[in-house]
C-alpha cells in the first residue's frame, strides 16, 4: 500500500500540498512536504479513519453480543 501511495504522490504533486493560513485569515496551499512526508501523512490519515470506523463497528458488535446473551 505504501508503495502504491508513493507512486501516486510522485505522479501527482498536488498531494504534497498542505493548507496554510495566511496573515489575513485565508487558507492557501503550499507544497511543503517531501514525498516521504506526504506518504506518511496520507498513511496516518488512512489509518486514523479506518481505526475510527472499525472501533465503532466493534462497539456495535459487543453491544449486540451482550443483547444476545441476556
Amino acid at each position: 500500500m505504501a508503495d502504491d501511495l508513493r507512486a501516486e504522490i510522485e505522479k501527482n504533486p498536488q498531494m504534497r500540498m498542505q493548507p496554510v493560513r495566511t496573515p489575513d485569515g485565508r487558507t492557501a496551499f503550499q507544497a511543503t512536504l517531501s514525498v516521504d512526508e506526504a506518504v506518511q501523512a496520507k498513511l496516518t490519515e488512512f489509518l486514523a479513519e479506518h481505526e475510527n470506523v472499525y472501533n465503532a463497528e466493534f462497539i456495535r458488535m459487543i453491544y449486540r453480543l451482550k443483547q444476545e446473551i441476556r
